[in-house]
């Protein structure tokens, strides 16, 4: 009979106690909270995006660059190519980019 009370009410202290050290484990250790942007650039070296980005694109500084002017006007030529030059456009832009990033030149 006291080993039947003993297990009763161990196993009730067991029941009680784990959600209790849940919850104290809950509101000990704070939750991981958003992280701070690196950078509040949202354009430009650094930002750390490869593509997109947020805000407006007239704030990027490389927006209004005469290279960006002159691809823009070239871009409906551009359009106008066969599948295979487009494809050969985008590998030497590639490498281009490429090889600004690694401070390399492309080999050709």
């Amino acid at each position: 009979m006291m080993t039947k009370r003993l297990l009763v009410v161990g196993g009730a202290l067991a029941a009680l106690a784990v959600p209790a050290g849940v919850a104290v484990a809950a509101t000990t250790s704070p939750s991981p909270g958003p992280k701070a942007p690196a950078t509040t650039q949202p354009y430009g070296p650094g930002s750390g995006r490869m593509m997109g980005g947020t805000g407006d694109p007239q704030d990027c500084p490389y927006y209004n660059s005469p290279e960006m002017q002159k691809w823009r006007e070239q871009r409906a030529e551009r359009q106008q190519l066969a599948p295979a030059d487009r494809q050969k456009l985008t590998e030497q832009m590639r490498d281009r980019m490429w090889s600004q990033r690694t401070g390399t030149t492309a080999s050709s």
